[in-house]
């Protein structure tokens, strides 16, 4: 399986690149709050960043879980799962 990062930032969640560290995002986050706050980039994919304004009070989570190794899509992206009808719901 493969190893997702997610980031929620208040209510606000981010998909962070396969090659993200956990361990490094944390430190970062904590220094940047005991400075009383300031930008943290994201790296979303290995080519994108997204800066995000962290500063104390705000809530942030960082989870780390299974991800879906199944088929991809021509651009990268997982494939829907066969059979799966989204007019079904």
């Amino acid at each position: 399986m493969t190893q997702v990062l997610k980031v929620t930032v208040d209510r606000h969640e981010f998909y962070l690149a396969p090659d993200a560290s956990a361990e490094e995002l944390s430190r970062t986050i904590a220094d940047v709050i005991r400075a009383g706050g300031g930008l943290v980039r994201l790296p979303t994919r290995p080519d994108q960043q997204i800066t995000v304004l962290i500063s104390p009070g705000v809530p942030v989570v960082i989870e780390q879980f299974d991800g879906y190794d199944g088929p991809k899509s021509a651009s990268g992206v997982d494939a829907p799962a066969a059979g799966f009808d989204y007019d079904d719901y």
